[in-house]
């Protein structure tokens, strides 16, 4: 169907969007499997740090999010009981500052998996297996209370 595509944008925030929609009523986790920066629709990003440049003191604002967009979205989910987690696989550039959000602000988990290619890196893909494994057969809650109960004097 799609072998003919030369497509390569990547519109994840209107993705999660629809997502948070769906999954609100009930709440539960959202996976997210990301292999580049999201170009297109809401949350677009665009690369900030020169492939051919060395990093210098003022480049501190990498290190913070570009857009407010993901950590809305990260509260909203947060509200209704949804967990992100983000897996990325790439050797990119992926603006995890910006991306990480998502996770961070939902109570979700950050997979990063930095020169991942299934033919090129093996350890990767093993690695990728062990924690997918991990990750679809943990048992996880929502919604808990926790009561502490001090008597007088402490």
């Amino acid at each position: 169907m799609f072998t003919k595509s030369s497509e390569t944008q990547s519109a994840l925030g209107p993705a999660l969007q629809a997502a948070y929609k769906l999954i609100s009523p009930t709440g539960g986790r959202i996976s997210v499997f990301q292999t580049q920066l999201p170009t297109i629709g809401a949350g677009a990003l665009k690369p900030r740090e020169e492939p051919n440049q060395k990093s210098t003191a003022k480049d501190i604002h990498n290190l913070t999010p570009a857009t407010d967009f993901y950590k809305k979205l990260a509260l909203d989910c947060s509200g209704q009981q949804i967990a992100v987690d983000l897996f990325l696989l790439s050797g990119r550039y992926s603006d995890l500052a910006s991306l990480g959000c998502i996770s961070r602000y939902s109570a979700g988990s950050i997979y990063h998996y930095r020169s991942y290619h299934h033919q090129h890196n093996p350890v990767q893909v093993e690695k990728l297996q062990k924690e997918l494994k991990r990750y679809l057969t943990r048992k996880i809650g929502f919604e808990a209370v926790m009561r502490i109960r001090c008597t007088k004097g402490l």
